[in-house]
């Protein structure tokens, strides 16, 4: 994953995934909140609209979900949650 500090605009989306974290509800509700940093954090930084940040974050999770699904028939879980979680930030409710 890219350093915060030297991303270019392209990279915005690699930090709003969760490809390699564990997945649980506990997990899912402080990862909200980091979540929301983040996308405001990249947002600020990239100089992005953080409302379009988001919807590219949301469609590359569920574009990964469905990588997971054709790969492995499993393990999409996680991806759809966090474009939830994008979706929910995007509605403004966090």
């Amino acid at each position: 994953m890219p350093e915060l500090n030297a991303p270019t605009r392209a990279d915005g989306g690699a930090f709003v995934s969760i490809q390699r974290a564990p997945f649980s509800m506990s997990f899912c509700h402080g990862y909200q909140r980091a979540l929301a940093r983040r996308v405001d954090q990249l947002s600020e930084h990239l100089t992005l609209d953080r409302r379009r940040l988001i919807a590219w974050a949301i469609a590359h999770n569920m574009l990964s979900a469905w990588w997971s699904v054709e790969d492995h028939g499993s393990g999409w879980e996680a991806a759809v949650a966090v474009a939830q979680m994008l979706s929910d930030l995007e509605r403004g409710a966090r």
